[in-house]
């Protein structure tokens, strides 16, 4: 799916190994592709693929695939508009957005077959990561910022990298961001450092405080890339065999870091404002 300023959304098929792109005019129903289009990513589709999750901002509703039927899930009544994180074998993870007031913080757990909704969490954070094992948030702190973990089996929260500042980020940019989760439940993050001569780099956190680097296509340290234009923006989302990147308005095409390495791979050149990833990559 590519972004545009107006018009339909197009959307389009990239045919390996020559990373051509073609636009496929019967895909104007955003985003993914599971036999037919569906308005939803692949975070909010079941693992068994029959249901996705629906946040209407009240309340969650729960789609039947094959037959598109919706059933609407009472939601307790909080402060905030109801946003899917995940949606795997546990059940829908959510989180609350603010809108005219802040948001009620924490995480909820709803069970998509009883409809029961659980608070997981108590403490003041916004989870923007989810899997399974734990929750991740990365929120600004004191001189810098702070990238922590929710144990979803404990309950414990703790503080798992401090980035400090060095100067102060140009644009508003963070000086720590949370791309995605690895299929081990590790966070891959963008860390900038503006005194460096290529002010960002990635690395995967193998322990507490301690980031492995994660080498990325040369393209990426020059023109609009996704950490030195506001207006780019880098994303990564875990598919089968690994995490596949779209950067919207920064590098151009998808780019892969399979599960076994820690070299991103460029796979298509083209274009530049792909957001989201509709099918494939199987």
């Amino acid at each position: 799916m590519l972004s545009v300023n107006q018009g339909e959304i197009p959307g389009g098929w990239i045919t390996f190994p020559g990373g051509t792109f073609l636009e496929d005019p019967s895909c104007h129903i955003p985003r993914r592709a599971f036999n037919r289009w569906i308005p939803a990513t692949w975070d909010h589709i079941s693992p068994d693929g029959r249901r996705y999750a629906v946040a209407n901002g009240s309340g969650v509703d729960l789609v039947d695939v094959a037959t598109g039927q919706h059933r609407t899930m009472a939601m307790p009544q909080v402060n905030g508009t109801w946003w899917v994180i995940n949606f795997n074998a546990k059940g829908v993870y959510l989180t609350l957005l603010g809108g005219e007031g802040p948001a009620e913080p924490g995480l909820w757990l709803l069970d998509p077959d009883s409809a029961v909704v659980r608070k997981l969490d108590g403490t003041q954070q916004f989870w923007s990561q989810v899997d399974s094992r734990a929750a991740w948030v990365v929120i600004p702190i004191t001189g810098g910022w702070e990238l922590r973990r929710l144990d979803l089996q404990l309950g414990i929260v703790s503080t798992e990298l401090t980035v400090p500042y060095h100067v102060p980020a140009p644009g508003g940019d963070q000086q720590l961001e949370l791309i995605s989760l690895d299929a081990q439940g590790r966070p891959l993050v963008l860390e900038r450092d503006w005194p460096e001569p290529h002010p960002w780099r990635i690395g995967l956190l193998t322990a507490t405080e301690h980031l492995q680097p994660v080498q990325f296509p040369d393209e990426w340290t020059v023109g609009s890339t996704p950490a030195m234009n506001g207006k780019g923006r880098l994303t990564g989302q875990l598919l089968s065999g690994g995490i596949w990147f779209t950067g919207e308005f920064s590098f151009a095409g998808l780019a892969f870091l399979p599960t076994a390495t820690t070299v991103i791979r460029a796979v298509a050149t083209g274009p530049d404002n792909i957001v989201a990833i509709a099918g494939g990559c199987h």
